[in-house]
Parts: C-alpha cells; structure tokens; sequence
C-alpha cells in the first residue's frame, strides 16, 4: 500500500544499483550515511505513491509523514489435508 507514510528501507542509499545485490538481500555496504525510503505519502503528489520512487534521508530523521513496514517470516498452514 502506498500513500500512507514513506517507508524506510534497510538499504543503504546509493546512487544508482551498479554492483548491488542480485539475491534479493539488503544492500548494506557502502560509504552513504543516508538510508533509503521508498513510496509516498499523503503529502506527496500522486505520482510519488509509487514503490520505484526512491529519497534519501539520514537514518535519525522522522517526520509524521515517514515510517516502516514490520516484515516477518511464518509457517504456512493448509485448511486442507494434503
């Protein structure tokens, strides 16, 4: 969902994706002291409510308008016998 909050990501900002990652981990090195944050938010124009759309900002910034999305890993369980 987009258009809430802009959503922090565990990504060390980089200017472009030469030499990032290609199995889908986190890029965590390199020399940026700013984080990425990816979407939009309600003060955005509806053209940055995207998740392509990068900003960089240092990791100690907040604002009412930036956030994060929790991410964990569960069991998937069938209602169905296999």
């Amino acid at each position: 969902m987009h258009g809430n909050v802009l959503e922090w990501c565990q990504d060390i900002w980089h200017d472009n994706y030469n030499r990032a990652p290609n199995d889908c981990s986190a890029w965590e090195t390199g020399s940026s002291a700013t984080k990425v944050l990816r979407g939009g938010c309600w003060g955005n124009n509806s053209w940055s409510c995207r998740s392509a759309m990068r900003y960089d900002l240092n990791a100690d910034y907040f604002d009412d308008n930036v956030g994060f999305r929790i991410v964990s890993s569960v069991s998937v369980v069938s209602a169905y016998p296999s």
